[in-house]
């Protein structure tokens, strides 16, 4: 296990900040794991810095900012101010080598599409039905050009991954079963539809439905992602940084089962969508997970890391 040596890089974090007795409280209490999700924080924090991809000296101004009356060091991590101003959201220090040819897409459901992007509209089955059609139904993809508002995704950061793997996933499946595999293999754990499969089949939809977003090729911008773009003010999340040298991050699936899958991150922008195309997949039916899974790949992950760069940079 490799715990050890992360707890090394964590002290070190520590022994950078200003007010180094209160982060060492605020390590204490995410080494006796006083709140959900605190092991596989610390992991994190400790591949990012092993890596490269942030220094210690960028985690220990993030943790100068601790409020250490929260109790629950994630919470009181996601609650920094430096952690909330998005400063330092899609800033990885990984090259990321772009190809003319390269293209995305962004899984998300339909309704945090409609709740982004056509705000007007209600989570009625004629308004859900109104959206699909106007954006994900059809012989083959619809452009966005119709959309005004901001690109975006929870908390200003937008998940994204390469088309390869999405054609490679999706292959010789069907479109709940695509959508399903969908949820494991990049770790979003959505929930299963509420409709029947005889609703599915009469063409209904709901919010939980999955859609996806093709981008243009050459999309500049995205990111290989940190600990500083996942989501630490809940718990449940199943990211895991990736100390990779590609440029790319790895998803962890939510049932341990499914390979992992490339990812970057971008931030918001406006501009016109006209290139981007949206196109239907389908309904998550079921779901697993498997959380003890998470701490053995991040263990993993930070060891190898550590095996080829002992020193993590300042």
């Amino acid at each position: 296990m490799s715990w050890t040596q992360a707890l090394e890089i964590l002290k070190q974090i520590v022994a950078s900040m200003n007010n180094n007795a209160e982060g060492a409280q605020w390590l204490d209490r995410l080494e006796q794991i006083n709140c959900g999700d605190a092991h596989r924080l610390g992991y994190c924090i400790a591949i990012d810095v092993a890596c490269g991809a942030l220094t210690i000296a960028e985690y220990a101004e993030i943790l100068d900012g601790v409020n250490i009356s929260e109790t629950c060091s994630r919470r009181a991590f996601a609650a920094t101010p430096v952690a909330e101003s998005r400063a330092l959201k899609c800033c990885s220090r990984l090259d990321v080598s772009t190809q003319v040819t390269q293209r995305y897409v962004r899984v998300l459901t339909l309704g945090n599409f409609q709740h982004f992007y056509r705000p007007n509209r209600s989570e009625s089955p004629d308004d859900l039905a109104a959206t699909h059609a106007e954006h994900f139904s059809g012989p083959g993809p619809r452009d966005l050009a119709g959309i005004r508002e901001k690109w975006s995704g929870e908390e200003g950061i937008v998940w994204i991954l390469p088309q390869d793997d999405y054609d490679d996933l999706r292959r010789d499946r069907s479109g709940d079963e695509i959508a399903t595999l969908l949820n494991d293999a990049l770790g979003l754990y959505k929930e299963e539809t509420r409709l029947t499969e005889e609703e599915r089949e009469a063409g209904l939809h709901d919010t939980n439905e999955f859609v996806g977003v093709l981008y243009p090729p050459g999309f500049d911008g995205a990111r290989q992602p940190t600990t500083l773009d996942a989501t630490w003010k809940s718990f449940g999340s199943y990211y895991v940084s990736a100390g990779d040298d590609d440029g790319w991050g790895r998803t962890v699936s939510c049932s341990g089962n499914a390979s992992p899958v490339r990812e970057r991150v971008h931030k918001t922008f406006e501009g016109s969508l006209a290139d981007f195309e949206g196109f239907a997949i389908g309904h998550v039916i079921e779901r697993m997970e498997n959380r003890a899974a998470l701490l053995e790949i991040a263990d993993r992950r930070l060891e190898s890391i550590l095996s080829s760069r002992p020193t993590p940079p300042i």
